[in-house]
């Protein structure tokens, strides 16, 4: 497929335009691989569909920027995390926090249930959910429920907070 005929979004200009300087990128190190969908596809669709089955490209940008343009964004993030817990929500979010202080992260979704994940640095694509802010503390509690006092898990540490979709990642950075 020609790089000129790749058309990601035929209502958002500037949409289509991000997306092919993702998927252009030749400085990322998906490039081989991207620029390989291209040539072997006949269609916009199906370079779309290459990249979301790709095990390589699960790390990229583009991957990230196409998979939340689907409706199925949310099972991608299931798949590609696995260790999810869930909690309820009334307020929009996870509670976290300690005697002394507590926040309510986001989820992006709103009420019900939702997920969170307490990762490594570096184990997961930051491009599919929006950062929201750092947190560094010790005993920061971590409750099953926005508007209780329950607590699911215990952290300590510097950490980066992503969410979206109904998912929360705290990403511990040291």
């Amino acid at each position: 497929m020609k790089r000129e005929d790749l058309n990601f979004s035929n209502r958002d200009k500037m949409k289509n335009i991000f997306l092919n300087q993702c998927l252009f990128n030749d400085s990322a190190p998906e490039y081989p691989e991207a620029m390989a969908i291209v040539d072997s596809a006949s269609s916009t669709e199906e370079v779309i569909n290459k990249i979301l089955n790709s095990d390589t490209m699960r790390g990229s940008q583009i991957y990230a920027e196409l998979s939340k343009d689907r409706a199925d964004h949310w099972r991608r993030l299931k798949r590609d995390i696995t260790t999810w817990q869930q909690t309820i929500s009334d307020i929009g979010g996870l509670k976290i926090g300690n005697d002394s202080f507590s926040i309510n992260i986001p989820n992006g979704y709103g009420d019900g249930d939702m997920y969170y994940t307490v990762l490594g640095k570096g184990c997961f694509n930051h491009d599919m959910l929006d950062y929201f802010t750092s947190v560094r503390g010790t005993e920061i509690n971590i409750y099953d429920y926005d508007c209780g006092d329950e607590i699911l898990e215990t952290i300590s540490g510097r950490f980066g907070i992503y969410y979206g979709y109904g998912f929360v990642v705290l990403e511990k950075w040291d």
